[in-house]
């Protein structure tokens, strides 16, 4: 019997294993043990059938007055799009609610929104909330 494992995967006897979390396999039909992910790096599962798949991560940061999209805890590949939203009557600058940032897991920080009454002094203005 013949067995011809995937791309993930590794031959264990007459079947095929996953290769576990942080490891690949990036040839079909492999029988010896996966490959083992790069240092500082690893992958979201199990089954990776890529060195590319091997990534550095990156935990979203909880942000004192803001909101972030993925959410706060979320683990993303480094560098990753997040979309900060302030909270209400907090700004970037004097019109600017929500920017787009990078996840960076070197820093793990992204840019926080300010009270604009506390940061902008005698310089007031509303937000249509409509």
């Amino acid at each position: 019997l013949c067995v011809q494992c995937q791309k993930g995967t590794v031959q264990s006897g007459t079947e095929c294993s996953d290769c576990p979390k942080n490891q690949y396999m990036d040839q079909v039909g492999q029988v010896d043990k996966c490959k083992v992910c790069p240092a500082g790096t690893e992958t979201f599962a199990a089954r990776s059938g890529s060195a590319s798949d091997c990534i550095k991560k990156c935990t979203i940061p909880t942000l004192h007055y803001a909101t972030t999209t993925p959410s706060a805890g979320t683990v993303v590949a480094d560098g990753s799009a997040v979309i900060v939203l302030c909270k209400r009557s907090y700004f970037f600058a004097i019109k600017d609610a929500f920017t787009t940032s990078k996840c960076d897991s070197t820093t793990n920080k992204l840019p926080d929104c300010h009270n604009v009454a506390s940061s902008i002094s005698g310089t007031y203005f509303t937000v249509n909330s409509s």
